[in-house]
């Protein structure tokens, strides 16, 4: 059975990776990580709901998107046109 360590370490990288901390900020710790880029994540999600929303999108979904893939769904939202449905 695999150390509750590692499996930290292995969301800390996921977590590093889609927000961009692993980048810019590889020498903080896992945990740092893992809490900040969950704030990251949150703050993403609602950024893409507002957009969508005044985009005349559904909503929900793109919070969805938002919360699990971070700014590609903030930027997939700015890219598409507003007519599209």
């Amino acid at each position: 059975m695999p150390e509750i360590g590692v499996k930290v370490e292995e969301l800390a990288q996921i977590i590093g990776v889609l927000t961009g901390l692993g980048f810019i900020a590889p020498e903080i710790g896992p945990e740092s990580t893992i809490a900040t880029g969950l704030c990251i994540l949150l703050t993403c999600a609602i950024i893409t709901r507002v957009l969508a929303a005044q985009r005349n999108r559904r909503s929900l979904p793109w919070f969805a998107a938002g919360l699990f893939t971070g700014f590609i769904g903030v930027t997939l939202l700015l890219l598409l046109d507003r007519d599209q449905a």
